[in-house]
């Protein structure tokens, strides 16, 4: 594919980019993969060749900016683009491909698979030290509807394991969960011996975007679908949402639930044992009336605030080694299904004329004090109750920040649920903070 000829203009933007964040002092950390597959590739995913072309345009990268790059990230969120390939929707570059339910989204995760196993391998031989290259995966806790239901507990686990499990057990437990394996067949698509070795241990650190939590039940038992095949029917004891009782932000499917933050960085840590690196969480809002989006103190700033508390207790308290956190967006940008609807952005963006403005809200100067003081200034508090604006019905609601989520049966400690800052010793420090942006005002 690279043989076909390179984009120099493309390698050209980078280049630029990359220099001028070098001379702002911001560290570039780079991911490969962001759903952007280039046309010509027949069936997308699908097409047994990809991972040689993955590796070749990955040799491609590392070449030219590796000089200058040391930290790198192979694929974003692969449950998420994945997804066409499982419900036959319409993937990127894999227009009228051959669908088959329960069969092609485990090819083309397979394939994914190979395709990081053999970028990383490349990295580590001909580039890698001192850099380090890892994965990011997307996902939030399920917390269990009835917190000492054993079948809540089970599906909670379940959905894990299907969700980000599939991707990470290749990758730091040498193989496909056991549950899947037992229960998908040959459909998942086994590893060889020497794809096994090149899975194994294939990243620095785990890379996880989170943005919240869901309430999960028990629903139906394994086998289902009388002798069926598919997703849901390899899963369908895990069911669940969002609870109408949390925060929402301006996405359906966002609540605010920063206890989950703790909860999944945690499991996985002790799952995996790899370095957690925080690469995606923000909030989003929509356009309303008389609400200027710049005006985000209580929404998007406590959400951050609130969040990186959390992280910081997973670190001090439960002994997770976070290395790393981004917040979600530099600015308001196209967010895929949702185009230009919602701003994730802690910069607006004016979209009414041709200029585009650019202007930091209030989010930005509460991001930039936090990273400035490299903690929380001792006057911030996030324990306070804040009015929001749920811009869909355009109602007003006050919800406290420090709610628990309500589930049926709720008695688990307040450590995991309370946003309190006020504790010296969770607040003296946050060294573990990378900052891969520069605000700049």
């Amino acid at each position: 594919m690279i043989s076909d000829g390179v984009n120099e203009a493309g390698i050209a933007y980078y280049d630029n980019l990359i220099n001028e964040m070098i001379k702002n002092n911001i560290k570039p950390l780079v991911t490969l993969y962001h759903w952007d597959l280039p046309s010509g590739i027949q069936n997308g995913w699908l097409n047994s060749s990809i991972p040689g072309y993955f590796e070749e345009y990955s040799d491609l990268m590392f070449t030219r900016f590796a000089d200058r790059v040391d930290s790198w990230i192979t694929f974003n969120e692969p449950a998420q683009f994945i997804q066409p390939y499982n419900d036959g929707g319409n993937p990127t570059g894999a227009d009228g491909y051959d669908f088959q339910e329960g069969v092609t989204n485990y090819i083309a995760g397979k394939n994914i698979l190979l395709s990081h196993g053999l970028a990383v391998k490349l990295y580590r031989e001909k580039f890698g030290s001192p850099g380090k290259i890892g994965i990011t995966l997307n996902g939030g806790y399920n917390e269990p509807q009835t917190r000492y239901e054993v079948d809540d507990l089970e599906a909670g686990v379940n959905n894990n394991v299907f969700f980000m499990g599939y991707w990470a057990h290749p990758i730091y437990k040498r193989d496909y969960p056991e549950l899947m394996r037992y229960r998908i067949g040959e459909r998942i698509q086994p590893f060889t011996e020497a794809e096994l070795d090149l899975l194994e241990g294939s990243a620095d650190f785990f890379g996880i975007n989170y943005y919240t939590s869901g309430v999960t039940f028990a629903c139906n038992h394994w086998p289902w679908c009388n002798g069926g095949i598919g997703n849901y029917c390899d899963n369908p004891t895990s069911c669940g949402a969002g609870c109408e009782s949390w925060q929402p932000a301006g996405s359906p499917w966002l609540y605010v639930t920063p206890w989950g933050i703790r909860k999944l960085v945690t499991r996985m840590y002790f799952e995996y044992g790899s370095p957690i690196f925080i690469t995606e969480n923000g909030y989003s809002t929509v356009d309303s009336d008389g609400v200027h989006p710049a005006r985000d103190a209580e929404t998007r700033g406590d959400y951050f605030k609130q969040h990186i508390n959390q992280l910081l207790r997973s670190q001090e308290m439960d002994q997770v080694e976070v290395i790393g956190y981004a917040a979600w967006s530099l600015m308001d940008n196209f967010e895929w299904g949702a185009g230009y609807a919602e701003r994730f952005g802690i910069h607006f963006v004016n979209r009414t004329g041709d200029s585009f403005e650019r202007q930091p809200k209030d989010s930005c100067l509460i991001v930039k004090e936090i990273v400035e003081n490299n903690g929380f200034p001792a006057t911030y508090s996030t324990t306070t109750s804040s009015t929001t604006t749920d811009t869909s019905t355009e109602s007003t609601t006050t919800v406290s920040t420090t709610k628990e989520p309500e589930t049926t049966t709720n008695t688990a400690t307040t450590d995991f649920y309370s946003t309190d800052t006020t504790n010296s010793s969770l607040i003296s420090s946050m060294s573990f903070i990378l900052v891969v942006f520069k605000l700049l005002l």
